[in-house]
């Protein structure tokens, strides 16, 4: 009878906490909440004292929990509006990493190697992720938003994509008898530019206003032209070969053609709401 009494006192409670572990939670987050309520369920017991049982059950509801805590925040919301935000997030850190390595002389050992490999690996796979979440999204919810948007939104992050490995690719051709100090430093400065781009989508993917972007990397473009032509007809007199000189202009055009891809990006970006995408909603 005590035990039934003390089930009978606990049985409100625990209908509670199964009500909203069904209500609020889905997939690994539900069975990892009915197995934290079950475990309770399970030590609740007035008459035995089996301390090894008692212990295991313990432990394995606080292994529970601490699981539960930890997957609700790696995998992100299931509203797809916050998803695709987080995934745009995600995405931008990766372009933010990437570009940060180039021209990085750091001894590349394995975990960097690691790092790289598996941030080129989200720069590819990450817009196709984004582009099956924003088709989930209900847009009578965001009339200020519209298909076209997000659309128009994936064409600048494919390019972005594009033109980030194409920086990668030409950032490692051979270009040291062509690059003046001037040169190098003037591309330094245009890198950390991109970067900050990247480094502010991947904390807000609407931070940045279309004209704020482009009066900052214009002005590098505009430097870089200038400076080359300044050392035009030193460069035609210097004995190399036709391939070292397309590897410099190459490296050029990819800074140019990631700016222009990013300054895109701002002017679509800044048509859609993202702080009302930011909000949770119950459907």
């Amino acid at each position: 009878m005590p035990q039934l009494s003390g089930m009978a006192e606990l049985a409100p409670l625990l209908f509670i906490c199964m009500f909203c572990v069904f209500y609020f939670f889905t997939g690994v987050h539900k069975v990892l909440g009915v197995v934290g309520v079950t475990t309770k369920l399970m030590v609740h017991n007035g008459q035995t004292y089996d301390f090894a049982g008692s212990a295991n059950m313990i432990i394995l509801s606080v292994s529970s929990y601490a699981l539960l805590y930890a997957f609700s925040n790696i995998l992100g919301s299931p509203q797809p509006q916050r998803a695709v935000l987080g995934l745009i997030r995600r995405y931008f850190r990766s372009a933010e990493f990437l570009v940060s390595e180039i021209q990085n002389n750091r001894k590349k050992g394995v975990l960097r190697k690691f790092k790289i490999a598996f941030y080129r690996h989200e720069l590819r796979t990450l817009p196709l992720k984004i582009k099956a979440w924003s088709k989930a999204i209900n847009y009578k919810d965001y009339s200020e938003s519209s298909v076209d948007m997000v659309e128009d939104l994936l064409v600048h992050i494919y390019s972005i994509s594009n033109s980030t490995q194409e920086l990668l690719t030409s950032s490692r051709l051979q270009q040291t008898e062509l690059m003046s100090q001037e040169t190098i430093e003037e591309l330094a400065q245009w890198k950390k530019g991109i970067e900050g781009g990247f480094k502010s989508y991947s904390q807000d993917p609407g931070s940045l206003s279309s004209w704020q972007i482009e009066d900052a990397l214009k002005k590098y473009t505009t430097a870089m032209e200038t400076l080359i032509n300044e050392h035009w007809d030193h460069i035609k007199l210097l004995d190399i070969t036709t391939q070292e000189k397309e590897n410099l202009f190459r490296l050029l055009g990819s800074y140019q053609g990631l700016s222009y891809s990013l300054i895109s990006y701002a002017t679509a970006a800044e048509q859609i709401n993202w702080q009302r995408w930011a909000e949770a909603r119950f459907a």
